[in-house]
């Protein structure tokens, strides 16, 4: 080593005492680099042994200092028992109010010590943060910690404490583990956009009926039924919707339901709610609105549905059947179920609004209604059908037609007001058989119990009706006595 010294020492001396100088004692810079560089590349070695210990002991300071930061998301979804429950509008001004008081929540001593309580701690393993996503009334709560684990464990502490200290919010729509460093400094702007995207898209799937855009079932059922309002309810059903989709297809079906959604919402306020119960059936509820309002209120509605165009099918004439009640000490579900009973009246009738105030002048018909199904009769003979109405017209009301046109056009108007068809085989126009054949594809025979009555009495005739689903088969001549008999059991197990 004293070697290598003199050696450098010497070297050095050459430099600055050589020609390394100029005349005037300024030192020639280019020469000296030249110089260095050729005396470095002789102690390479001794270069890289420095920076490989250089950057060992970097390494080394990084690890131990430096502790990698996990965060767990939640997101709560706000909402209030007040009447304006569901009402978007409301509920995301209910979200940024709570979002200002959360930071002081957040750093509270009564939170602090309620979290070190659950996790056995005597200080807070980490730090929590929240705050509002933007038009959405979503909070999203973040929990830090030095591991996956402990950031999980710290965001459960704090969840369980929120029930005694923040009451609006109601409960946890998204927990999620995500096993990244600190958000703010690992994960970049797109996967924050996706995972709020990822928490708006899942609010809108839970509570959001796909076709219509109002409230599905499943919001009613977890936070509506058990609510006492002072509000009117009432059940909103469409007519024949089913013969609707059965002879024109589910798209008309679906754009049928779609205008009525849309008019029945350009009829109410914001803060009134909508829900989808199932199938054509809608709630509508109606917060602190007056007995005097509450029926024009659903007149309206229901005049404004059959007065509505459906886009691309101009011919279709909508028709609902509405029950309502004023709700005030009883809970939504209480009133639902006595407004279903009352649209059940107004749907003997159609197109008919049925209240508490008017259904014991509604209710007298319905009876008679339900006393007296109506019978379709088929046949090309005026005589034959002369003789069936005369024989049925006691207990039922008759519906006529002389071939299976007219039968079809029939069932086509009137759906499931037709309790049963008394059918020939043989007629012009459109046979029996053919009739039977439309009725199966329309799935109308399901519903609709059909007697064929024919002087055809071969076994081919017969069984082939019965494959197309008559429920019953009487030969000419007949014994009107046995006739009269078969329909009113028939009718019986159809009512």
């Amino acid at each position: 080593m004293a070697i290598s010294m003199h050696i450098i020492t010497a070297d050095m001396e050459d430099i600055m005492n050589g020609e390394m100088r100029l005349e005037d004692g300024r030192i020639d810079l280019t020469s000296l680099a030249e110089t260095m560089w050729k005396q470095g590349r002789r102690f390479w070695w001794l270069l890289l042994l420095l920076a490989g210990i250089g950057a060992a002991a970097c390494s080394f300071l990084v690890k131990k200092t430096y502790q990698p930061v996990y965060t767990a998301f939640a997101a709560y979804a706000v909402s209030s028992d007040s009447v304006y429950a569901g009402n978007k509008n409301y509920e995301q001004k209910v979200a940024e109010q709570i979002g200002v008081v959360f930071p002081y929540i957040l750093t509270s001593d009564v939170l602090r010590e309620k979290v070190c309580e659950k996790m056995g701690t005597k200080t807070m393993p980490g730090s929590i943060d929240a705050s509002v996503v933007q038009d959405t009334n979503l909070i999203t709560i973040r929990a830090r910690a030095a591991s996956a684990g402990r950031a999980y464990e710290l965001l459960q502490a704090v969840l369980a404490c929120y029930p005694e200290i923040l009451h609006p919010v109601t409960g946890v729509l998204r927990m999620e583990l995500v096993k990244y460093m600190d958000m703010d400094t690992l994960v970049d702007s797109r996967g924050c956009e996706k995972l709020v995207n990822q928490l708006i898209e899942y609010d809108q799937r839970l509570y959001k009926d796909a076709l219509t855009g109002v409230y599905n079932r499943r919001y009613f059922e977890e936070q509506i039924k058990k609510k006492n309002e002072n509000a009117g309810v009432a059940v909103i059903d469409m007519d024949d919707f089913k013969l609707c989709n059965d002879t024109l297809g589910h798209s008309v079906g679906d754009a049928a339901l779609r205008t009525m959604v849309k008019t029945v919402k350009h009829c109410i306020r914001k803060t009134d709610i909508l829900i989808r119960y199932g199938g054509d059936e809608f709630i509508l509820i109606l917060e602190n609105i007056k007995k005097e309002n509450f029926f024009n209120k659903l007149v309206q509605i229901q005049s404004d549905i059959h007065a509505a165009n459906v886009p691309g099918f101009p011919k279709l004439q909508l028709s609902v059947s509405i029950g309502g009640v004023i709700s005030s000490k009883e809970t939504v579900e209480h009133a639902v179920m006595q407004a279903d009973k009352l649209m059940y009246q107004a749907k003997e009738h159609k197109n008919m609004v049925v209240t508490e105030d008017n259904a014991s002048y509604v209710a007298p018909g319905v009876a008679n209604r339900k006393a007296r199904q109506q019978i379709l009769i088929v046949d090309d003979s005026e005589m034959n059908r002369a003789i069936l109405s005369e024989m049925l017209k006691k207990d039922f009301d008759i519906l006529e037609a002389e071939n299976g046109k007219e039968c079809l056009d029939i069932l086509q108007q009137y759906g499931m007001g037709i309790s049963l068809v008394l059918l020939d085989i043989v007629m012009p126009v459109v046979d029996g058989f053919e009739v039977l054949d439309v009725m199966v594809h329309n799935h109308w025979i399901e519903d609709i119990p059909v007697i064929m009555i024919s002087s055809e009495d071969s076994e081919p005739y017969i069984r082939r009706a019965y494959e197309l689903g008559v429920s019953d088969y009487i030969n000419r001549p007949f014994d009107a006595k046995v006739v009269c008999q078969r329909v009113y059991n028939l009718s019986l197990i159809h009512i």
